[in-house]
């Protein structure tokens, strides 16, 4: 079972990441498609995330984790914004564990 901690590993962390930058950043007259900043419109979406993002880390087999936090819109939108930001670094990475995950982790 511990390959399929590994399988998991970064999406959660791609998760925390996310909620993570969501809340540090202040309450701002600036949301520009690329400003992944507070919003009361995100809200639900990223709150929604964290739930799910808990309830699966705590209650659930680590397989269901990455099937749960997938339906997420959050997670592709601070994806995207971290590959249009760093497409040669953090986003690189990104892509390419979306890319590795969907040819090895979905077969």
């Amino acid at each position: 079972q511990l390959p399929n901690f590994f399988l998991a590993l970064p999406m959660g962390i791609l998760s925390f990441r996310c909620i993570k930058k969501f809340f540090n950043n202040s309450p701002s007259g600036n949301h520009l498609p690329g400003n992944f900043s507070y919003s009361f419109r995100i809200l639900p979406y990223v709150l929604h995330l964290l739930v799910l993002v808990c309830v699966c880390t705590f209650f659930m087999h680590v397989q269901v984790l990455t099937r749960f936090v997938s339906a997420c819109p959050p997670l592709y939108w601070y994806a995207a914004i971290c590959h249009t930001r760093f497409p040669h670094g953090e986003g690189k990475v990104i892509v390419g564990y979306f890319l590795a995950y969907a040819t090895i982790g979905s077969g």
